[in-house]
């Protein structure tokens, strides 16, 4: 933890570095704080900037960049920035209202249940989120979330409940 500036296009290895290393085998990073969802760590040669990182459907964003190591559960992640989302909504709007609601309970269901069946409609609700909503907490909140599920999979697969 700390803070450390490098010049915009470093890459994720090339600030770890400066850092002091990483913790443990790398699973994930958000290169750009919660809004910017999360990448996996064959994406780490990317270079931070603007453009590479729209490129791999990520973005800057506050630059706070997070590591995640193999310790963490990715759908439990994603749930800590869904709900971080739903807290933060104005509700001004409804498709972020109604749709960070929605994601988190299924999220929340999912994790419960263990059966992937309960995110069917995270799809189309991030869909009319980012459509939608009127500001970028609405257009950014779903993300996590997205591409959590998108980039690992095995997060999101049954699970057996004990």
């Amino acid at each position: 933890p700390g803070i450390y500036e490098l010049p915009l296009g470093a890459t994720l290895d090339e600030l770890v570095a400066v850092a002091g290393g990483y913790v443990g085998m790398p699973l994930a990073f958000s290169p750009g704080g919660a809004s910017s969802g999360f990448l996996p760590m064959t994406f780490r040669e990317t270079p931070m900037d603007f453009g590479s990182l729209a490129k791999v459907g990520s973005m800057l964003g506050s630059a706070g960049v997070v590591v995640l190591n193999d310790t963490v559960d990715m759908a439990e992640v994603a749930l800590s920035q869904t709900d971080f989302f739903e807290a933060e909504s104005c509700g001004q709007c409804a498709p972020c209202r109604i749709g960070t609601r929605v994601l988190g309970r299924a999220l929340q269901r999912y994790l419960h249940k263990g059966d992937p069946r309960v995110l069917g409609s995270v799809k189309d609700v991030a869909w009319e989120m980012e459509e939608g909503s009127i500001c970028g907490l609405g257009i950014a909140a779903p993300l996590p979330l997205t591409s959590a599920m998108d980039h690992f999979p095995a997060a999101f697969a049954e699970r057996t409940k004990s």
